[in-house]
């Protein structure tokens, strides 16, 4: 069922793609991706700060990882918004 509902994705992206455009504007793309980043900066910074275990297949994920992960997408939201301010549209 998942192959048949990614498949019908990116089948409704082809023809939005292909019939010249889409209702997105690079400004509003822009914001979209810094809040997106600013979440993700938010989750590792709670994670520091509350202590939480994160596990994936049995491998504990440690606590610099994530400080790691707060600089890098902190960075990419900063510059999201910088970007957006910067677009016309």
């Amino acid at each position: 069922m998942a192959a048949a509902v990614s498949g019908s994705m990116l089948a409704g992206v082809h023809y939005v793609w292909k019939q010249g455009g889409s209702s997105m504007s690079q400004k509003a793309f822009l914001l979209t991706a810094g809040a997106v980043f600013v979440l993700i900066a938010l989750g590792h910074l709670l994670r520091i700060l509350f202590g939480v275990a994160f596990v994936v297949y049995d491998i504990s994920v440690p606590m610099w990882a994530s400080g790691i992960a707060v600089v890098i997408t902190g960075y990419l939201a900063y510059q999201g918004f910088q970007l957006a301010r910067k677009a016309t549209q």
